[in-house]
């Protein structure tokens, strides 16, 4: 990850090394009257990353885009949805936003 995002070696592990790291895990299942969901609040997410597994089909996730428009983020079978969180949007000074998402 350091070198994707231009860092120095261990830059990653120096800035975190005295942070409180934590790992959550969240299941939502599917719900049985999907038109009654009010979702959450439009937010960014106070972390490093965060990573999600889309199981079971469930959608919903959306994200703003630079422009102010939101856009739903698809499921792909397999695979893992990461976003950037405020703790590293911080760490390289704006280099990479931490989305808004819903």
């Amino acid at each position: 990850m350091e070198e994707a995002l231009e860092m120095e070696a261990n830059e990653m592990a120096a800035k975190m090394d005295d942070g409180l790291q934590s790992v959550a895990i969240i299941y939502y299942p599917p719900c049985p009257q999907p038109e009654l969901v009010l979702g959450f609040t439009p937010h960014s997410d106070a972390t490093c990353i965060t990573i999600l597994s889309q199981v079971n089909g469930v959608g919903g996730l959306q994200v703003k885009t630079r422009d102010g428009s939101w856009v739903p983020v698809n499921i792909l079978p397999n695979a893992l949805v990461v976003l950037v969180g405020d703790i590293l949007e911080v760490c390289r000074l704006n280099f990479l936003p931490s989305p808004l998402d819903s």
